[in-house]
């Protein structure tokens, strides 16, 4: 769920009052006092986060008339920037799709402008605080709010605890050693530790780092503007007299390109808005920056070629697995589990090391750990998969081995680049494979019926590649027996040469019932046994 920081709540509260800007008397929701009591957080914390506005140029102070106050006092307002910032928050709510839950259970997925409208009518919530809700949830259960009710508000995060990842600590620690890669971006599946890991990033340089967590209604403007803070806290105040004018962006870009040198930017969640990626094409194309940027992302970019990564260097990509088993045993301890060196390895092999994944089997237990991982990993990426996307991805996920795409015949080139850029496959030489964090979740959705066919696709393509043993394997799991025995006697000998004696063993035992050929099979069993005994 998607969390919002305090200053972003302030600036939401005080779009209510724009009308009040040049008003001789001011209510007081728009001072300190009002502002801290309305969003439920402390005097101090609000003094530290309009300072930190005014700073970027979104509030303005200045001394008032204030309702019920004996003395004038100092009021807040929002400047064009800010209620642009404002505009696109409640823009972004407004064309969101939410889930309402009613209180007899009944749901409906609707448009953020008709769930605003039932949190302010039916729950009778502020305006800023139904704002608040749809931009920080997918799902409102009208059940869990009682009408007038003072909601809490949500608490700040605390740094996700890190585990592992030291291949990934070594890279991140020799980045300055060199002129390129200017930008990496950091590519990984929902919940496999993209955030924890940009968090730790900037604790291990000794330079100025500006971190922003990327949200739905960031612009390049509003992060320019925490740009500009950012560099005037350096002494560098260049950028921030360019904030109050209209934007010269080639002005810009030679003001970024000379200020951030020696900088440390990180970009975290950066999917989330789709014009992050004019804002990172901005750094792409300076021949002389000299700052590095890490940009984390659950979708690979389109403002980057092969050109940029392979021939120029200047972008790198770092694809994010699950842990190493050593990092998930430091998981496993750090949560207070004492397992021993077995049950951790079974634990790593059936997570792949997905840290969410293995932090929901150590809670939940194994069977409904998995159930809880395939509906989060549905609710962030496979409900967004199209019926042609999610035929793909079963024909491709019951193979062992990386494939070509003539696996998936009938499949076009985009689709198999778009499911590679939500990095729902990877694709290498011209070969392709199911990500393993997904893999058991695209072959538990389907159902018997499904996974039959896609064998019998499987086995067909091993057919033409002349792969006997991983036929015979699909041959049986798509049900096709009679073949899957003429197969198993023609080459079951020469595949036992080839070691795997035992493996056919094993499809025998699964054959004997199913066919007519018991007694060959029976000999062919008999010369199994002998060679397994004797390897």
């Amino acid at each position: 769920m998607p969390s919002m920081t305090v200053g972003e709540r302030i600036v939401l509260h005080l779009s209510q009052y724009t009308r009040h800007r040049e008003s001789f008397q001011c209510p007081e929701e728009v001072t300190q006092k009002g502002i801290s009591e309305r969003l439920d957080i402390s005097r101090a914390h609000a003094a530290i986060e309009l300072k930190r506005l005014k700073e970027i140029g979104e509030v303005e102070e200045r001394v008032a008339h204030v309702t019920r106050a004996k003395t004038r006092r100092k009021v807040y307002f929002l400047n064009l920037r800010g209620e642009n910032r404002a505009r696109e928050m409640r823009d972004y709510a407004k064309e969101k799709k939410v889930r309402i839950i009613d209180p007899g259970g009944e749901f409906e997925v609707v448009e953020g402008q008709m769930a605003l409208n039932v949190l302010k009518t039916d729950i009778n919530l502020g305006e800023a605080r139904a704002y608040e809700i749809i931009l920080t949830n997918s799902e409102i259960d009208l059940a869990d709010f009682k009408r007038e009710e003072k909601l809490q508000a949500p608490e700040e995060k605390e740094p996700e605890d890190f585990f592992g990842r030291r291949e990934e600590l070594d890279y991140f620690q020799r980045l300055f050693e060199k002129e390129n890669p200017r930008i990496v971006i950091v590519l990984g599946l929902p919940g496999v530790g993209k955030t924890a890991l940009a968090k730790r990033i900037p604790s291990l340089f000794d330079v100025p780092c500006f971190y922003h967590p990327v949200k739905e209604w960031d612009t390049p403007e509003l992060i320019l503007g925490s740009l500009a803070a950012f560099l005037e806290g350096q002494g560098k105040k260049k950028l921030r007299s360019k904030m109050d004018s209209i934007l010269d962006w080639n002005e810009v870009s030679r003001i970024l390109q000379r200020d951030l040198k020696g900088c440390l930017l990180v970009f975290d969640d950066c999917h989330k808005s789709k014009k992050m990626e004019t804002f990172l094409s901005i750094f792409k194309d300076m021949d002389e920056f000299k700052g590095k940027i890490v940009a984390t992302t659950r979708v690979r970019p389109f403002f980057y070629d092969s050109s940029d990564t392979l021939l120029k260097g200047r972008i790198e990509e770092l694809q994010l697995t699950g842990l190493d088993s050593q990092g998930t045993q430091e998981l496993i301890q750090h949560i207070g589990k004492k397992l021993d060196q077995s049950k951790s390895e079974h634990l790593h092999e059936i997570t792949n090391g997905h840290p969410l994944f293995l932090e929901f089997v150590l809670a939940r237990g194994e069977d409904r750990a998995r159930t809880d991982f395939e509906s989060y990993l549905h609710d962030q990426i496979l409900s967004e998969l199209s019926v042609t996307d999610e035929s793909t991805l079963r024909k491709l996920c019951v193979h062992r081995y990386p494939v070509t795409s003539d696996a998936v015949q009938g499949t076009s080139s985009l689709v198999l680049r778009n499911l590679s850029r939500m990095l729902l496959i990877t694709e290498e030489e011209g070969s392709y494979s199911v990500n393993p964090s997904i893999k058991s979740v695209i072959y538990s959705r389907s159902d018997p019926r499904q996974r039959k066919e896609a064998h019998s696709l499987a086995a067909d393509y091993y057919l033409k590649s002349e792969d006997d043993f991983e036929r015979l394997h699909h041959l049986i799991e798509a049900g096709r027996f009679p073949e899957a025995a003429r197969l198993c006697l023609k080459k079951g000998e020469e595949l036992a040469e080839k070691g795997k004696a035992k493996e056919i063993l094993e499809f025998i035992e699964i054959l004997q019932p199913k066919v007519k050929y018991t007694e060959r099979l029976s000999q062919l069993e008999d010369i199994m046994r002998k060679i397994v005994a004797t390897q």
